[in-house]
């Protein structure tokens, strides 16, 4: 663990290149990755739409969103992520669109979970103006109807969607990010120090309420333990971990231990932090 406590060290002496979109190079926050839209929508603060475009340039497509300790890993099932996520998870009427029924239960199943997630986000204490126009407009479950009017997304003559793809992603796989309209400009959801600030308190009291705690095996403190590490240092398609111990039928632990929790104990701020570390090192 000696590596991952250095790892761990190193994102803390250095505070100043977290989220400093500034540098080309800047240190992930904690309870967010790196990760690529395909499609942006803009909206007023009343949440409603004044905009929406392809983002076909890799460069201009990065961004970093919120996540969860489960959406973050996901490799299949329904974890949604709080805010960007793919159309089959934020568009409320992908399902009338859907080239299978198959497709179009997934996607129903899907936008019950984000929308039932964001608005909890949305009414606690830690939401903000973003949060509040984002729900406002995806509450309305038009967002295919609105992409295909912009030509961002295409039908055949079934009035299905096609098989094209954008950045190289089919449309179920695209993800959707969000900038919001104001007199000052244009806010970018995935640059808002606010949004990403208030998702961090939001996201680790809530971890608090429901997670166990024990000693993290980084710090020697007490924490939130963390049971899903996060994937893809290298890259984000790659899926293996640093640290695994979810395995109960081989012997990821059997033989020395009864339980996973037995095994190992780390925070999952402490994780954050190391695994960051290690991306941007």
């Amino acid at each position: 663990m000696t590596w991952m406590k250095m790892a761990c060290d190193t994102y803390d002496q250095n505070p100043g290149m977290v989220a400093n979109f500034q540098s080309d190079v800047y240190l992930c926050p904690i309870a967010h990755m790196e990760s690529s839209a395909q499609i942006e929508v803009s909206l007023d603060l009343q949440g409603n739409l004044t905009g929406a475009r392809l983002i076909e340039d890799k460069e201009a497509a990065a961004c970093i969103i919120p996540v969860t300790e489960e959406s973050a890993s996901r490799s299949s099932g329904d974890a949604p992520h709080p805010l960007c996520d793919n159309l089959t998870y934020v568009a409320g009427d992908y399902a009338g669109y859907a080239r299978s029924e198959k497709e179009a239960k997934t996607a129903k199943g899907r936008f019950a979970k984000y929308i039932e997630g964001l608005a909890a986000w949305k009414d606690s204490n830690y939401s903000n103006a973003t949060i509040e126009a984002v729900y406002a407009y995806l509450s309305k479950e038009q967002l295919m109807a609105d992409l295909i009017q912009a030509a961002v997304v295409k039908l055949d003559g079934e009035g299905k969607l096609t098989t094209n793809k954008i950045g190289g992603n089919t449309y179920d796989k695209c993800i959707v990010r969000f900038q919001i309209d104001v007199l000052s400009g244009e806010k970018n959801c995935w640059q808002n120090l606010q949004v990403i600030e208030d998702y961090q308190h939001y996201y680790l009291e809530k971890k608090a309420q429901e997670a166990r705690e024990d000693i993290c095996y980084l710090t020697g403190e007490t924490g939130v333990i963390s049971a899903n590490h996060p994937k893809g240092i290298l890259a984000a398609s790659y899926g293996a971990k640093l640290i695994s111990a979810n395995d109960d039928k081989d012997f990821t632990y059997r033989g020395r231990f009864y339980t996973g929790e037995e095994a190992y104990a780390v925070s999952y701020e402490a994780s954050q932090k190391a695994h960051n570390a290690l991306r941007w090192l």
